[in-house]
Formats: structure tokens, sequence, C-alpha cells
């Protein structure tokens, strides 16, 4: 737990953590009690996520150890298939006002009065069943009290980001169906059974995308895309 580095011998803050863990997995026993936070944050998304996964899993089938793993990567949530009943998946509870729930599910370019008026966030600091399906790194931002100019240029990007994201997946649907990019799904559903059949791809497609993704954001709004598109072309018929 905790980061720190040794510059001074050469060695980066992401090499001592591995370290660490290291000397975990060679002497830790099945009578050990383990406790590791946010492994693999110093390298990429993927050897990051890579790295925590199999740590967590050579913990659990060889050494047969009690773990607590405290992660923000929603990939490692998969162990609890091969470990069912004996791995749990659990985050902080909180309580937020409907408005940053709106804000955090919109994913909204906010402006300055926006800014101050995100909503309220308690943290309650008390472990409940299940992995959390939302994160509130603005308010997060705002409670820290990071500049007004910061926070409003970070949901510029992050609304930029998931734009950039949604239009990769809409392209990459459109390719594999040769549906034109304008087409919606009300349109879809204009000739029957065709449509019917081409929306039903696009639900597929965006669910199998949430499957595969490593954020927890772009994974439930592809949820919720498929879900949109099935609402409407339930209406359509």
């Amino acid at each position: 737990m905790g980061a720190s580095d040794s510059i001074q011998h050469g060695t980066s803050t992401f090499y001592e953590e591995l370290s660490e863990a290291s000397n975990i997995l060679h002497n830790c026993s099945s009578r050990s009690l383990v406790i590791i936070d946010e492994l693999g944050r110093g390298t990429s998304t993927h050897d990051g996520v890579a790295i925590a996964y199999a740590t967590l899993h050579y913990l659990l089938k060889e050494k047969k150890c009690m773990v607590i793993f405290v992660t923000h990567y929603p990939k490692i949530l998969n162990i609890l298939r091969e470990f069912e009943g004996s791995v749990g998946a659990y985050h902080v509870s909180y309580l937020a006002t409907r408005k940053l729930l709106e804000v955090a599910d919109r994913q909204m370019v906010i402006n300055n009065t926006e800014t101050k008026d995100l909503g309220e966030i308690t943290f309650l600091y008390k472990l409940v069943a299940g992995a959390s399906d939302r994160s509130f790194g603005l308010n997060v931002a705002l409670l820290a009290q990071l500049p007004s100019s910061c926070i409003e240029r970070a949901s510029v990007m992050a609304a930029k980001l998931q734009q950039e994201l949604s239009e990769r997946e809409k392209n990459k649907f459109c390719r594999l169906m040769d549906v034109p990019r304008e087409s919606s799904p009300k349109e879809l559903c204009a000739q029957p059974y065709q449509g019917l059949a081409e929306a039903c791809h696009r639900i597929l497609f965006n669910v199998t995308s949430a499957q595969s993704n490593d954020e927890l954001t772009d994974t439930l709004s592809s949820l919720r895309e498929a879900r949109e598109i099935a609402l409407k072309a339930i209406k359509g018929w």
C-alpha cells in the first residue's frame, strides 16, 4: 500500500511497487492476510490490468490465502467466474444528490455556473456488496479545491473522450454491418424483419463492446446505448 520511489538508486515507483508485490508472492502462505492497493497503476492500462489480474489469480490459486485486493480495473471482476463462491466484489458506499447522478450519467460539458453546482456526494466509508457503477472524479476534484477553470477543462476533455469513443464504436459497427453512419435505430426498423435484425445486431455489438471494455463509464455508456436501441426498436414494431 502507498507509493514511493528510490530515484537515487535508479528505481521508479512502479518498479518499487512490483518489487514489494514480488516479495509478497514469494513469502506469503495460506495463513497470510494479504492487502494490495491499486497494483498496476504505473504502466499502460492493458499491462496494469494484466499484472493485477495475474497477481490476484496467483494468490487465490497457488497461495490460497485471504486477500483484500483494491483496484479500479473493472476487468478484474472476471476472476469471480473462476473462483465462484470464494471471491466477492465490494465497493465503498456513498450518498449523492440527484443532480450529481445526472451529471455523472451524462458526462456533460459544464460551465462555470454548473461547476459550482455539480451536486453533493458524501462518502460513507462503508463496504457494500457489488462493484461501483460510476466514478465521481470531477466531484473529488471539487472536494480537493482544484481551480474551477481546471475542473471545467477536465469536464470538456471527459465529454470529448466519451464522444470519440462513441464515434469509434459506431464506425466499427457501420463497417461490420455496412450501415450508413447517419442511420438511426428508428430508420433501421422501417423495413420488416430486416430492420429488426439490424437493430438486434447493433444491440449485440454494444453489449459485446461493454463486456470487452476496461473502463466502467464506457461499459455503462455502451449498455445504455443498447437499451435505447432496444426501446426504439420495440416502439417501431
